[in-house]
């Protein structure tokens, strides 16, 4: 919550990144309704729809076009970025991308199934720019990088109930 009430301070991108089914989706789910409920420009994609959207500009010649839209909100939010591993074209537009935004200071949340270093795959400019920038410490090169653990059995009951309350009074939407 911290990191997105806190738009313009040092530390502008998050790294989230955990073992599948850990809770990463609903983490920046959660996060991307708090900032619709207060009217934030954010744009939240999985990174197969920002593969699948690159390759439309890529086809329609409106390379600007799509790299212009990012610029246009105050958050971007790509989920399982691992995908993206082996697509040449795509981490060098991605890398792109995430140089303006944090040059524009923009906040950049990311999620994967592994640490940077061991994603296979990835170019070594992207490698060494998520590397750069998360390196497990809070805080280093304006960025900060929290893994999402299995959480005990209690606990989650705990969050399930305090879910179901929440549809119930109908306070999440």
């Amino acid at each position: 919550k911290n990191f997105i009430n806190n738009v313009g301070i040092a530390c502008n991108s998050l790294f989230i990144q955990g073992s599948s089914g850990m809770g990463k989706t609903h983490l920046i789910n959660a996060m991307a309704m708090h900032l619709k409920n207060k009217k934030t420009p954010f744009i939240y994609q999985s990174s197969d729809r920002f593969i699948k959207e690159y390759i439309n500009a890529v086809r329609t010649n409106n390379i600007d076009k799509f790299e212009k839209i990012f610029e246009l909100a105050d958050f971007f939010f790509i989920d399982d970025i691992q995908t993206i591993a082996k697509k040449t074209h795509t981490q060098e537009i991605f890398l792109k991308i995430i140089n303006t935004l944090i040059n524009k200071q923009k906040k950049i949340i990311l999620t994967s199934d592994f640490h940077p270093r061991n994603i296979s795959g990835l170019s070594e400019k992207l490698l060494s720019r998520l590397i750069k920038r998360y390196r497990g410490k809070p805080l280093i090169n304006n960025a900060h990088c929290v893994g999402v653990h299995p959480v005990a059995t209690t606990k989650k009951q705990q969050l399930a109930r305090l879910d179901r309350k929440l549809f119930e009074t109908k306070e999440f939407y």
